[in-house]
């Protein structure tokens, strides 16, 4: 049996954004589907796209998922005394007055 193999065309077809995600369900595809199982493939792949929440923890289609997440977008900025301030800590057995 052939191993699937799904153009980059074809998956951005089916939603998926631009980037280092093509690639990975590329090599997972052709790694675990056959030429006979492309229909089940595309409709699985369709299934992480609407709820990649349940794909999240997966052994295989995690990866996917990882890749789909947008990475959060950091404010840069000057960084000033955020912890507030702390008693000195006194090692022992506490003194007496």
């Amino acid at each position: 049996m052939k191993n699937l193999v799904l153009k980059g065309h074809e998956i951005l077809a089916l939603g998926f954004p631009q980037g280092k995600a093509i690639g990975v369900v590329m090599r997972v595809v052709a790694d675990r589907f056959t030429v006979e199982q492309k229909e089940y493939a595309i409709n699985l792949l369709k299934a992480i796209l609407k709820r990649p929440d349940r794909f999240c923890g997966h052994e295989v289609f995690g990866d996917i998922v990882h890749y789909l997440q947008k990475p959060i977008p950091m404010k840069r900025g000057k960084v000033g005394h955020l912890a507030p301030p702390v008693e000195p800590i006194v090692l022992g057995s506490p003194v007496q007055a």
